[in-house]
């Protein structure tokens, strides 16, 4: 016959006189901090004690009791109580709802209240002082009963004009308070949630404005110039000194910093431009304001004579500023993914998930591809050649909403700096391009013409529409360019892998980078602690998912990954290998009718 398990008793509950509680010297609190002693004793004056104190017996030296209670938890309250008693407010008698503890210490009592107290958070605020607003408690109402400034109540307030969707991802921990507050500005909520970040390449496609920067004013050029000679002078006067002193340390870093803002010049466009161009604003990943200025519609551009437009329709190759032509943007699947929770074995990845690490993977692809014209040329003439086509009609792909964060990646950096820099080169009618091309030295036109092959590269999974080959022929690339996406920065984390992964996947990936012993640390773990532990293995390692990896190029191994069923989409083994086809991965639009089934199996890592 089983045993029932033994129930927990509860610490009494009792009234004790006021009188009879005293401070205990166990409790840890030391340091002052919150709400004032005064500030708390109107509180209780207002509401009662909402909370009980935590009381011990005082015993004399004979272990007897005495019928007095020392306070280990709950000393500011007892304060504060003390103080409504000398304004005369509360009897010396009145009765304190306590709880009397027998068990344990007394500085564990205090120690546990004050550690196990969690903070409110700043959006359960925001609602709690919403819910008093719309009971008809008025702001400043509102200020003075929680012992704040009117202005903080009107801050959080703020929040309600911040669409719910963005309040979702701040609860989840997905932005600071500051950031989500930036988005008060305007309460139109899909202009907030655009502004959170446009989808990478946005821009692409879009002729951009070259203006001129606005020259110095004398008054400005004196106080450049005055500025360089007292960082020249103070340099030069402690050039022998190992170690500046802070104040000359803090005045060179002002100079600095006056000198920086008075190069980075104001640009002057062109009237007539300015009339027809826009700007993108939104909040990057840091929740600092970007603004890219001068960009101009294809439906904004001034018409275009017929004359030119025959000219122009004659020109081989002929693409506007930004040297290609853009596609739409592209649209993941309407159908949100649900990430695993608790769930074992190697299920396939989720749709979501492998679209950003394809998305990640294909910028990483495209950095690598325009840095080697050679492989470019190979990747064109492929596409040709295996088509039969005589023309290359190149595109670049926008990633869309595929990508969330895409814009602050580090790999990201190179690609638009790239970009812009061949834009400005080129000229803004296309009738003016062929002789800008023919102005080019070899090595310019090779270098654009790799950009813009580069461009074209769309590797990105898309449920909604499979494309075994164009996967396969991404893999040729990236075998061809060595592509290593760890070296491009990716790195394994929660948020970008771990966390949206099933448990069996977490410990193969453990396994394979550090080996069964450290796969068996973890494997015990809930799923939470599971990944964050294995991001901290996994950090510096160079280990990376099957969508990320390049086929041929060894990967780092501990140990053998292990025996995975048939027919499981799991690649396995110390090298990556990717199937073969003959579909180019070179964005085209008719590229879902031509994808054709293949004889061997589609991409080793596509969901199901």
């Amino acid at each position: 016959m089983s045993k029932s398990k033994q129930k927990i008793s509860l610490s009494q509950s009792r009234d004790i006189p006021f009188n009879r509680l005293v401070l205990s010297q166990a409790n840890v609190r030391r340091i002052k901090a919150g709400v004032s002693i005064e500030e708390l004793a109107e509180d209780i004056a207002r509401r009662t004690l909402l909370q009980s104190l935590t009381v011990r017996q005082v015993l004399d030296n004979d272990g007897a009791e005495t019928g007095m209670f020392e306070v280990p938890a709950g000393g500011r309250r007892h304060r504060a109580l003390e103080l409504l008693v000398k304004q005369k407010r509360l009897a010396r008698t009145a009765p304190i709802p306590c709880v009397v503890r027998t068990e344990g210490l007394a500085e564990e009592d205090s120690l546990a209240e004050n550690v196990q107290r969690a903070p409110l958070h700043p959006l359960d605020q925001f609602r709690a002082l919403l819910a008093l607003r719309e009971k008809g408690m008025s702001e400043e109402e509102i200020a003075a009963a929680f012992f704040v400034n009117v202005q903080v109540v009107k801050q959080r307030l703020k929040l309600a004009s911040v669409s719910p969707k963005l309040l979702d991802v701040y609860s989840e921990h997905g932005m600071t308070l500051d950031q989500l507050m930036a988005f008060t500005v305007s309460p139109d909520h899909e202009c907030q949630e655009h502004a959170t970040d446009f989808p990478y390449g946005h821009a692409y496609g879009l002729r951009h404005i070259s203006g001129e920067p606005v020259a110095m004013s004398d008054e400005e050029v004196a106080t450049a110039e005055a500025l360089r000679a007292e960082y020249d002078k103070l340099e030069q006067a402690h050039s022998d000194a190992e170690e500046l002193a802070e104040d000359v340390d803090q005045r060179l870093g002002e100079i600095e910093t006056a000198l920086a803002a008075l190069d980075d010049r104001p640009v002057k466009y062109d009237p007539e431009e300015i009339t027809r161009a826009g700007a993108f604003v939104s909040i990057d990943g840091s929740g600092i304001l970007r603004v890219e200025r001068a960009y101009v519609r294809p439906e904004d551009e001034p018409a275009v004579p017929e004359s030119e437009q025959e000219t122009c329709a004659t020109d081989a190759g002929a693409i506007d500023a930004a040297a290609v032509e853009s596609a739409e943007p592209e649209v993941s699947s309407p159908a949100d993914q649900q990430e695993p929770e608790e769930d074992e074995g190697l299920k396939p990845i989720p749709d979501r998930l492998m679209t950003e690490l394809t998305a990640y993977r294909t910028l990483a692809l495209r950095d690598a591809l325009a840095q080697n014209p050679d492989v470019a040329f190979l990747a064109a003439f492929y596409r040709c050649t295996s088509e039969s086509r005589v023309e290359i009609d190149v595109k670049s792909v926008v990633f869309g909403n595929q990508a969330p964060g895409l814009n602050d990646t580090a790999i990201a950096k190179p690609v638009d700096d790239r970009h812009h820099c061949w834009s400005e080169q080129l000229p803004r009618k296309p009738g003016e391009l062929w002789d800008a091309l023919v102005a080019f030295d070899t090595d310019s036109r090779q270098a654009l013409f790799a950009h813009c092959v580069a461009l074209s590269v769309n590797a990105v999974h898309e449920s909604w529409n499979r494309r075994p080959r164009v996967l396969t022929h991404a893999d040729r690339v990236a075998g061809a360019v060595d592509l290593d996406v760890a070296a491009a920065g990716w790195s394994p984390t929660v948020d970008n892998y771990l966390g949206r992964v099933t448990k069996a996947r977490i410990i193969q990936a453990v396994r394979e980078a550090k080996g069964e012993q450290a796969a068996q640390l973890i494997d015990h773990l809930k799923k939470g602690e599971m990944a964050e532990r294995a991001q901290e293995l996994l950090a510096c390692s160079g280990w990376l998912p099957e969508p990320l990896r390049t086929p041929g190029r060894a990967i780092m191994t501990a140990s053998p990954a292990p025996e995975i069923e048939a027919g499981s989409p799991v690649a396995t083994g110390g090298e990556e290998s990717a199937p073969i086809g003959g579909e180019t991965a070179m964005a085209e639009s008719n590229a879902a009718a031509e994808d054709g089934p293949v004889a061997t199996e589609p991409h080793a890592v596509s969901a199901e």
